[in-house]
């Protein structure tokens, strides 16, 4: 039976969580200082940050897409082809690290930002939904955990997935809305959340909520958080974004 994180571990988490949400921070501030900056440019500063703080990744690279490459789900800006910031830009930032240390959990977050003038009445409708995804994942956890019922992914999956599933922009849901965080990747072994998994949540373990709906060659839309239960309450240990970061 898979053991719960020890207290170490819980610790490790966390404190990895708080540096992902500190350069997410950075890279928003970077880009409001730095005229035309490129996908790529981000990404390099993401690892920069990363090694300052003594954190560490598995073999993929941050996400950092602008406009039309927020569709697609897994995006690394390459050097060569990487797009410029510009006005009217939906900006998604995908990172996650751990710390450099034996046996330490990752930490895994996903924001998103508007660069330009008023937001598109599209583009909000999109964003609010993985939103309300998201909090529909929190508030389902918890009414579990007060009742004292087991949390089963699947259902877990099901509460999550008919929001997204309810917007008038959906195009595609090509991947789970969470999965458990491990020590040797940020996809943890412990299955998904996901309509169609057969595992529950185990106390002490994080995991992360991520629902996301994507419009091929238009935009995408993610939010991702980290959480653990603990007993009869849920622990969120990054930052919620509520609205869209405006550069």
């Amino acid at each position: 039976m898979q053991k719960s994180w020890t207290d170490e571990q819980i610790y490790q988490h966390q404190k990895a969580a708080d540096l992902c949400c500190q350069v997410m921070d950075e890279c928003f501030k970077l880009m409001k200082l730095k005229n035309g900056i490129s996908e790529y440019e981000v990404q390099q500063f993401i690892l920069d940050r990363f090694s300052e703080n003594d954190l560490v990744m598995d073999g993929d690279m941050p996400i950092v897409a602008f406009r039309e490459n927020t569709s697609f789900v897994h995006y690394y800006p390459e050097e060569a082809t990487a797009k410029v910031l510009e006005p009217n830009s939906l900006i998604m930032i995908d990172l996650w690290a751990r710390l450099d240390e034996s046996n330490a959990p990752y930490a895994d977050i996903t924001w998103m930002a508007w660069y330009g003038g008023e937001v598109p009445a599209e583009i909000q409708a999109g964003f609010d939904n993985v939103i309300q995804s998201r909090d529909k994942g929190l508030e389902f956890i918890q009414a579990k955990l007060s009742a004292n019922q087991p949390i089963k992914n699947s259902e877990l999956g099901e509460a999550t997935e008919k929001v997204t599933l309810s917007s008038h922009l959906q195009d595609l849901v090509p991947h789970a809305y969470g999965h458990s965080l491990g020590t040797t990747s940020c996809h943890g072994n412990l299955g998904v959340i996901h309509s169609k998994s057969t595992t529950s949540i185990i106390d002490k373990v994080g995991y992360t909520i991520e629902p996301g709906i994507y419009i091929d060659g238009k935009y995408g839309f993610r939010s991702e958080i980290d959480f653990y239960t603990d007993s009869d309450k849920i622990v969120v240990t990054t930052k919620i974004q509520k609205e869209l970061v405006r550069i």
